[in-house]
């Protein structure tokens, strides 16, 4: 009896691993698309607009005090 209910056990607890980790994959794909569909946006933009990336200021000739 033991062996049984151990056995059924292992097998749910495989279902719900291997689930999971098909949710998993298809999180990461859609976060993936999504990610690349995000920087093609702002690459259109840039390439529309009037967009200059901000200088970096120059550093002081104080030494940093």
């Amino acid at each position: 009896m033991k062996r049984m209910v151990f056995e059924v056990g292992l097998v749910v607890a495989v279902i719900v691993f291997a689930l999971e980790a098909v949710h998993y994959r298809n999180a990461v794909l859609d976060c993936n698309i999504d990610r690349k569909r995000a920087w093609k946006t702002v690459v259109e933009l840039r390439s529309t607009s009037n967009f200059n990336a901000p200088e970096k200021p120059e550093p002081s000739g104080d030494g940093g005090r």
